[in-house]
This record gives structure tokens, sequence and C-alpha cells, in this order.
């Protein structure tokens, strides 16, 4: 059973290294949901409950595409993020529109199910 939206924001602001690469791995460990998909890009393709604005509410998982496998992060609400790789190989807080200006990943929405686990 995935986590509520309290424990997942609680559990993204706790960690604060990760694993270079491996940003859906990182949100399914916050979130409490299992494997399933290869890839951000994978897992947004096959969400099935997505929302395409920019104010995504703290604790679900924002998308964005760009590189091979796109990128998923936290939200914080208030257009703050949690995601891996920032700046580099550690865990940090940005924006939405910071994210996409210095990687030139496109924001695509946020989701309220993640590899097939609805989030509450």
């Amino acid at each position: 059973m995935a986590y509520d939206r309290a424990r997942r924001v609680r559990n993204a602001l706790a960690l604060r290294t990760n694993t270079p690469g491996m940003c859906l791995k990182h949100i399914r460990l916050i979130c409490g949901v299992a494997a399933r998909y290869p890839d951000a890009k994978t897992a947004w393709a096959r969400a099935r409950s997505r929302h395409t604005d920019r104010n995504p509410p703290a604790g679900f998982p924002v998308f964005f595409l760009g590189g091979t496998h796109g990128h998923i992060a936290l939200s914080l609400g208030g257009g703050k993020i949690r995601t891996t790789d920032w700046p580099r190989a550690r865990v940090g807080t940005t924006t939405i529109a910071e994210l996409e200006r210095r990687w030139r990943y496109r924001y695509v929405g946020w989701s309220e199910d993640l590899n097939g686990v609805r989030l509450r």
C-alpha cells in the first residue's frame, strides 16, 4: 500500500543522496510503490490519472520529458519539487520552472497514480 501524502513529503525531505539516473526508483521508494516500469517517461505514459496544470499538490509525482528516459520528482506544493540529481548527484529542492530552465526538460504534468498504484 502506498504511503499517504504527508509521509511522502516527509520521506522526500529526509533523503539527501541518490543514485544518478535512478529518479523513478527514488520516487517509488518515497511513495511506497513497487517497481513496474523502466523509466519516468513510461510511468507518465501509463499513468491513468494525469493532470497537465502547473500546480501539483504536495506529495504527488511530477513528470518531465527530456533525454531518453524523462524525469520524475515529487511536488512539495507551490511549484516546488524535491528531485534527484539536483544540483548534481544529490537530492535537492527547486522549482518546476528552474528544472525546466536548467535541464531543458519539458514539464508535462503530475499524476494521482504511479506504477498502477493510486496515491491518496
